[in-house]
C-alpha cells in the first residue's frame, strides 16, 4: 500500500513546536497539565511511529519484515492510547473539584485493553494487520475495531462533556469538541481513505489548540512579577486538596507600598513590587510562588519541606531595606502560614483562612506571622455570616435602634438619649455593635445602615415623642456620625430633608463625632458641621480623652456638647491622679462655656464624685443601661432623686 504521510509529517513539525513552546515556558504542576504532559509526549511518538512504519510498509525487501512487525504493534499500542488519555484529561477538566479518577470506572479501560490484546496477538491472529514475506503490509478483518475503539472514547467523553456542562467555560467547550469532531472527522476520512495517514495530524492540531487555550502556560502568568497568578494559585490548591497531598500554604501581604506610590509615584512602585517578586523566585522553590492581589504573595510548599527555615529567611530580609534608585526603602511584611489538612479542610477554608488571619494581623499590627487554627477559620465563618447578617438587615431595614437615656442633674429627670444601633441574627443571637460596626466602616454599608438609623430615629420621633404632651421635656437625641458619612457631600442636605420630611425641631437631632474624625478630616468635617449648624442641628465630641485629646481640636468646632471618655471615669477608681486630671478637664471645659457630659456611670460613687466636680449631664448603666423604644418611654418624665 502507498501511504501518504504529508501530513504526518506536518503533524511532527507543529508537535514539535508546541512541545518546545511548552517545555521552555514555566509550568505549574496542575492535574491536567500532567495528563497534557503525557498527551505530548504520546502524540510525538505515536507521529514517530506513524512515519516510521509507512516507510517500513513500503520497504518489500524480505529482511525487514520482523522489524516491520513489531514496529507496527508499538506503533498501534502508543497510538491507541491517545483516546484514552484524552479521555482522562477530559474527565479532570470536567471534574475539578473531586478525585480525578473517581468517575473513571473500571470499565472505562476496556476499549483500550481490548484493543491492545488483539495488537499484542495479531502476529498469531492477523485479526488487525499483517504483513507478507515480501514485507507488504494489509489490515485485518478486525483492523475496524481500532475506530470504534476511538469512537467509544469520544462518545463517553461527549457524555461527561454534556454532563458537567456548567463546569465548563465557553473556551473550554469550543477546545474539547474541536478535538472531539476534528478526530471524528479524520477516522471517518481514514476510513474511507486508509492511504491517507490524517489521523496524527488532527491529534497535532488538538494538541496546539489545547496549548492555546486550555494549557497556555502565559495564562496563569503575572506578567509583572513573573510569578503565577491568582487563578493558578486556587487552581493547584484545589488539585492538591482533590488529590489529597499534604500542602504547606504560606501567604505574604508586603506593606509600604501606599507611600511609595504616593510620593515616589506608581512606575517606582512596580519596579520595587518587581524588586520584591524577584527575592521570592529566589528564594522559593521553582514554580511555588504566585502573586495573588495586590501586593500579596503566595508560597505553595510539599510537607516535607522546612518551611519554618524559609519563614526566617523571608522574615530576615524584611528587617532590612531594599534598594530603590539609590534610596533605602523600608517595607515590611505579615504572613500567614497553614498546612492542609491539619489546619483546615476545603479550598475555601484554605482563603477564607489567609484572608481574615493578614487581615487581622494588619488590623492588629499584633503579630508578623500567624498560624492557621481552627480558631482562625471560626472568626472567619463568624465574620461571613455576620456580613450576611448585616446585609440582610439592609435589605429588610430590620437594625434595631436603642434608647440609651441622659440623666439631666438640673432637673432629675431624662431628657436627652443617645440612639444606638443593634443587629439580631435569628442564628447569630444579638451582635454587638463593637462586632460589626468596624465591619461596615469597612465596606461602605455605614453609609446605607446611617441613613435606616437615623430615619428610624425621625420616625420614632415623629409617632412617639412629638405628638404626646407627656414627653414635652424630652430636648433631643444623639446620633453618632462616622468617618464615611462624614466623607458625603451631600450628607447635610440628605439628612435635613429626612428631618423636614418627619417634621423633627433641628434642636432635637445632636450629631455625635468622635476625635479620630475631629482630627483625620478637618476640613471636609467642617463644611458639615457648618452646614448642619446652618440648620440648626448641635454637634457633640464624642469619646474625648480617648484620641487627639487638645483644646485646640476643642476650640476649633462649635460643639454643644463634650462626652467624656468612660476610661477617664474608670481610671479614678484606684489612682489619684486620674481623678486630678478629670476634675481639671471637666474645670476646662466649663471655663469654655461648653456643657460635659459624663458617660460610662456604674455606681452611686462615681455619680456623687462627678457632680462634686459640676457635672450635670450623665450616662451609664448606673441610670439605664441602652433599652428598646418600648422600654425607654415609661422612664420619661419619671423623676429621679439620686
Amino acid at each position: 500500500m502507498h501511504w501518504i504521510v504529508e501530513y504526518d509529517y506536518a503533524a511532527l513539525m507543529m508537535c514539535t513546536l508546541v512541545i518546545c513552546v511548552y517545555y521552555f515556558s514555566r509550568r505549574f504542576p496542575t492535574f491536567t497539565n500532567k495528563v497534557y504532559q503525557v498527551f505530548l509526549t504520546i502524540t510525538f511518538l505515536s507521529i514517530i511511529g506513524d512515519i516510521g512504519t509507512a516507510h517500513l510498509s513500503t520497504n518489500t525487501t524480505s529482511e525487514y519484515v520482523t522489524l516491520n512487525w513489531v514496529a507496527n504493534v508499538l506503533y498501534l499500542l502508543i497510538f491507541n492510547v491517545i483516546p484514552l488519555i484524552y479521555y482522562v484529561y477530559v474527565i479532570a477538566i470536567c471534574y475539578p473539584e473531586t478525585k480525578h479518577f473517581r468517575q473513571i470506572k473500571w470499565y472505562c479501560y476496556l476499549p483500550y485493553a481490548a484493543s491492545a490484546l488483539l495488537i499484542l496477538t495479531t502476529p498469531v491472529t492477523k485479526m488487525i494487520f499483517y504483513i507478507t514475506d515480501d514485507n507488504r503490509y494489509f489490515h485485518g478483518p478486525l483492523f475496524i475495531f481500532l475506530y470504534v475503539s476511538t469512537f467509544i472514547y469520544l462518545t463517553m467523553a461527549i457524555h461527561h462533556m454534556y454532563k458537567m456542562n456548567r463546569n465548563l467555560n465557553t473556551l473550554q467547550r469550543i477546545s474539547i469538541y474541536t478535538f472531539m469532531l476534528g478526530s471524528a472527522f479524520a477516522l471517518l476520512v481514514q476510513l474511507i481513505f486508509p492511504s491517507l495517514l490524517l489521523m496524527e495530524f488532527a491529534t497535532a492540531l488538538a494538541a496546539y489548540f489545547i496549548l492555546l487555550s486550555l494549557e497556555n502556560p502565559y495564562e496563569y502568568k503575572d506578567s509583572q512579577t513573573e510569578a503565577f497568578n491568582r487563578e493558578a494559585f486556587v487552581k493547584i490548591i484545589d488539585d492538591h486538596i482533590s488529590g489529597m497531598k499534604k500542602i504547606v500554604v504560606l501567604c505574604l501581604s508586603i506593606e509600604g507600598f501606599k507611600f511609595i506610590n504616593d510620593k515616589l509615584g506608581l512606575n517606582n512602585g512596580n519596579k520595587l513590587l518587581e524588586q520584591v517578586s524577584n527575592y521570592l523566585l529566589e528564594v522559593a522553590p521553582k514554580n511555588s510562588l504566585f502573586h495573588i492581589t495586590g501586593t500579596q504573595f503566595g508560597i505553595l510548599l510539599s510537607s516535607d519541606y522546612d518551611s519554618e527555615a524559609l519563614i526566617e529567611i523571608i522574615t530576615n530580609r524584611f528587617k532590612k531595606p531594599f534598594m530603590l534608585n539609590g534610596m533605602e526603602i523600608r517595607l515590611w511584611m505579615y504572613m500567614s502560614c497553614l498546612i492542609y489538612p491539619d489546619n483546615v479542610s476545603s479550598l475555601n477554608d484554605i482563603l477564607d483562612t489567609v484572608d481574615y488571619s493578614l487581615t487581622e494581623a494588619r488590623n492588629t499590627s499584633s503579630t508578623v506571622i500567624t498560624h492557621g487554627s481552627a480558631e482562625l477559620l471560626r472568626k472567619k465563618h463568624r465574620e461571613n455570616a455576620i456580613y450576611a447578617a448585616i446585609n440582610e438587615a439592609i435589605l429588610t431595614e430590620s437594625f434595631q435602634v436603642f434608647y440609651q437615656p441622659i440623666y439631666n442633674a438640673d432637673t432629675g429627670s431624662f431628657n436627652g438619649a443617645e440612639a444606638l444601633i443593634r443587629l439580631f441574627d435569628p442564628d447569630l443571637g444579638m451582635i454587638s455593635p463593637e462586632e460589626f460596626i468596624p465591619m461596615v466602616e469597612r465596606n461602605g454599608t455605614i453609609i446605607q445602615i446611617g441613613d435606616i438609623v437615623f430615619k428610624k430615629v425621625c420616625q420614632f420621633l415623629s409617632s412617639k415623642i412629638l405628638p404626646n404632651p407627656q414627653y414635652s421635656d424630652f430636648k433631643y437625641v444623639h446620633v453618632n456620625l462616622s468617618v464615611v458619612q462624614c466623607m458625603q457631600e451631600d450628607l447635610v442636605k440628605h439628612y435635613t430633608l429626612l428631618m423636614k420630611e418627619y417634621n423633627i425641631p433641628p434642636s432635637m437631632i445632636n450629631f455625635e463625632i468622635t476625635e479620630t474624625v475631629a482630627y483625620s478630616y478637618g476640613d471636609q468635617l467642617h463644611n458639615v458641621i457648618t452646614g448642619f449648624e446652618n440648620a440648626g442641628i448641635h454637634f457633640s465630641l464624642d469619646d474625648y480623652g480617648t484620641g487627639y485629646s487638645n483644646a485646640v481640636n476643642v476650640m476649633a468646632y462649635h460643639y454643644n456638647i463634650i462626652k467624656l471618655d468612660k476610661s477617664l471615669l474608670w481610671a479614678c477608681s484606684d489612682s489619684h491622679q486620674a481623678q486630678s486630671f478629670l476634675k481639671y478637664t471637666i474645670a476646662m471645659m466649663q471655663e469654655l462655656d461648653l456643657v460635659v457630659l459624663m458617660e460610662g456611670v456604674e455606681t452611686p460613687e462615681q455619680y456623687r464624685m462627678l457632680a462634686k466636680m459640676g457635672v450635670h449631664l450623665f450616662q451609664g448603666f448606673y441610670f439605664s443601661k441602652p433599652v428598646p423604644e418600648e422600654e425607654f418611654l415609661p422612664l420619661l418624665g419619671k423623676t429621679c432623686n439620686l
